[in-house]
């Protein structure tokens, strides 16, 4: 997935756990994913989220605004409690990904959270107030190497994201629609 605009996802529709906006769920077993150059804007959560037995990458992604959690890495124990199966830690490299907390993000939560194994390398994270913020938090068990990696990929150094993502991200960067610049400006 590369590239996209992922925002303001349907909050309070038909889902029966309530408000559920929500970015992008690698789900269980799922392998190989790449997660390159988007903007995630105004999500509760899952920006991305990946759970037990997953691999990939989530590099060079813009982030902003999100309200109560931004990358997540584990799963949910009750999810496998009637299985024959025991749940894995995912195991991700995460690089080179630009956070800025907005108006809606609570304060104090990380850029990578919960539980699950993970290479991080020249990540920036930014409060309100343009400070440094939390870039690790939970049961996260740090990779001295990456996991995985597709070959080819060259990731851009965290201060070029920002400017790299507003340019690129979205169907038609060079002609969005209402929606795509409202958020854009927004940001």
């Amino acid at each position: 997935f590369s590239n996209c605009i992922i925002a303001e996802c349907l909050s309070n529709a038909t889902h029966k756990k309530g408000e559920h906006s929500k970015g992008s769920l690698i789900h269980d077993y799922c392998s190989g994913i790449a997660i390159v150059g988007n903007l995630y804007a105004h999500n509760v959560a899952r920006n991305p989220y990946f759970k037990a037995h997953t691999t990939g990458v989530v590099v060079n992604n813009l982030i902003y605004n999100p309200k109560s959690k931004i990358i997540q890495l584990g799963f949910v124990e009750s999810e496998w409690r009637h299985t024959n199966r025991k749940p894995k830690n995912c195991s991700v490299s995460v690089v080179g990904n630009v956070l800025y907390h907005g108006r809606d993000t609570e304060p104090g939560i990380a850029m990578v959270a919960s539980r699950g194994d993970v290479f991080m390398d020249d990540n920036k994270a930014f409060t309100r107030d343009s400070l440094p913020a939390t870039l690790v938090s939970g049961e996260i068990v740090i990779l001295s190497e990456k996991p995985v990696w597709p070959i080819g990929l060259k990731p851009l150094a965290a201060d070029e994201v920002t400017e790299s993502v507003l340019a690129n991200a979205g169907a038609r960067p060079s002609d969005r629609d209402e929606t795509d610049l409202r958020i854009i400006k927004d940001f």
